[in-house]
């Protein structure tokens, strides 16, 4: 609660310091922005720049810096990502598509405004990063809303070429397909051409999981399959790890701690990806949702490991309600030692108290 005071009260901050200044006053940099504090900036930036060139310059700046660089915070995450899920705008504001055309006027070549544009939209039926809190019920009735559907369709259709230079870009149409209930081959190709472009980009691999999840219509068979078949494409591309990246999102959003009992998932194969994406270097936010993942199946020597190296990193990506964080921790930390003994303790338990009520029943007679 206190850091979302203080986010809040920083925002307010910067944002009110220029107006005193005057409207002269020098554009906000999102580039220099503290990461924790990023996704609150972008949002108000982005509306401070209606009507102000010199803004609109600005967060061109540096959303390309971080689409270029695939730049990231220190626990891993896209900063592009970051930008884009910061972003919260009324498609219905008379303002937007004058401000937006304005800044595809001042940068022409640039995805940015069409991105943005089609994010807002999306981001109005659908959130375009986070589905845990839409009810199957509420999904099949957006599903229905063909005429929203058809409206976001033509948006996408209209603009081919120069959003696809942004990797949001696609993760959006990944969600569309969602919404539009595809099934088979269309979204597969669509999500492996994606993935292969922009194999840094990991929404890409949430959003294509997505449409292989039970919840969503998908079935455990699918969600192996396209796991395992991801995991071969981006590994011949040089980008291993898909598969354990698949089955972190399908832990969080799907299974919890049933990941073995409903999910088809190979924990040998699993964890193999995962060395490749430990090798190729992963944040601390990954390392603490593995962590979870690595209880959940049981595997107490890759939770250990984990679970130390993602230390403050487990406050800020599993919340206190998710199932069994504090017992998993608790757990993780145990040595082999204190775990052999439990199980001996556990396993001969029965035994004792059979063994001490037929003493009980003897001292009895012996009276």
């Amino acid at each position: 609660m206190q850091s979302r005071i203080r986010t809040f009260l920083l925002t307010m901050l910067m944002l009110l310091i220029p107006v005193a200044c005057g409207a002269n006053s020098s554009p906000i940099d999102l580039a220099r922005v503290d990461d924790q504090n990023l996704m609150g900036m972008s949002s108000a930036v982005f509306l401070r720049s209606i009507g102000n060139d010199l803004q609109i310059s600005a967060i061109e700046t540096a959303v390309e810096t971080f689409r270029s660089k695939n730049a990231r915070t220190r626990d891993g995450l896209s900063k592009l990502e970051i930008f884009y899920d910061g972003i919260t705008a009324d498609p219905k504001d008379p303002r937007l598509l004058p401000h937006l055309a304005r800044w595809k006027e001042l940068f022409p070549q640039s995805p940015t405004p069409y991105v943005l544009e089609a994010h807002i939209k999306l981001s109005a039926v659908i959130n375009a990063f986070r589905l845990e809190g839409l009810s199957e019920q509420d999904f099949q009735a957006l599903r229905r809303d063909k005429g929203r559907i058809e409206e976001l369709h033509a948006l996408f259709a209209e603009n081919q070429l120069k959003p696809v230079a942004d990797p949001h870009w696609h993760m959006l149409r990944l969600r569309l397909s969602l919404l539009q209930g595809r099934r088979g081959s269309d979204n597969s190709m669509m999500a492996s051409k994606a993935l292969r472009r922009f194999p840094e980009y990991k929404p890409l691999y949430s959003a294509a999981a997505d449409l292989y999840l039970p919840r969503w219509g998908g079935t455990a068979e699918a969600l192996e399959f396209w796991a395992r078949e991801v995991e071969q494409s981006q590994g011949r591309a040089g980008a291993p790890g898909a598969y354990a990246l698949t089955y972190l999102h399908a832990f969080e959003h799907e299974y919890g701690n049933d990941l073995l009992a409903r999910s088809n998932i190979g924990w040998e194969r699993f964890k193999k990806s995962w060395r490749s994406l430990e090798l190729n270097g992963i944040g601390k936010h990954f390392q603490a949702i593995a962590a979870m993942t690595a209880c959940v199946a049981g595997d107490h020597a890759l939770a250990k490991r984990l679970f130390q190296q993602a230390g403050s990193a487990l406050n800020g990506t599993l919340s206190g309600s998710r199932p069994g964080r504090k017992v998993c921790v608790t757990w993780a930390a145990k040595s082999e030692w204190q775990l052999f003994y439990e199980e001996i303790l556990a396993d001969v338990q029965p035994y004792l108290a059979y063994i001490l009520s037929i003493v009980d029943l003897i001292l009895l007679r012996g009276r």
